[in-house]
Formats: structure tokens, C-alpha cells, sequence
């Protein structure tokens, strides 16, 4: 992993084998009364949502997309990628 590090005025990109964040709880999750619950599945969208803009965009295979674009009477919009774009290595 690599952690980008803006302190004392510069700005470095340094490598971090491992990180972790630990906490001691005061009270275990059993004894929270949580007013609203979600699934992990929609939680992680949300946050997909969030973070990478990309993640609006409806990705379909190029059969379906020429099924919905003859429906809808919309152009395609193809885009080819050689990698995640969820990558922030860079």
C-alpha cells in the first residue's frame, strides 16, 4: 500500500507493508440501539458512491448496452480500460 504523506509543508509518497487501525470499544456492538440498519452490500456501495464517480455509471456488456440503446434510442458510449479503475496506486 502506498500512503500519501502532506506534512511540515511537502508533500511524499512513501510504501506501507501493512496498517492497521485498532480500537478498544467502550461498549460491545450488541448493546448499540442503532436507529437505522443496512445491509454490508449497500454500505459498501454507498461508500463506492462516495469516493468514485465512476461508480454512478450503468457498465454493461456491449450486447445489453446495444439492446438498451435500440429501446431508449440513446448512443452508446464505449470505453475500454486495460485495468481497475478503482486502482489509487497511482
Amino acid at each position: 500500500m502506498f500512503l500519501y504523506v502532506n506534512d511540515f509543508g511537502y508533500a511524499d509518497m512513501v510504501f506501507v507493508p501493512r496498517m492497521e487501525l485498532l480500537a478498544t470499544p467502550t461498549q460491545t456492538s450488541n448493546d448499540i440501539k442503532w436507529k437505522d440498519v443496512i445491509t454490508p452490500e449497500a454500505a459498501r456501495r454507498r461508500l463506492e458512491l462516495k469516493f468514485y464517480k465512476f461508480a454512478e455509471i450503468d457498465w454493461l456488456p456491449l450486447e445489453n448496452a446495444v439492446k438498451k440503446a435500440e429501446t431508449t434510442q440513446r448512443p452508446i458510449h464505449a470505453v475500454i480500460t486495460w485495468g481497475p479503475l478503482v486502482d489509487e496506486s497511482c
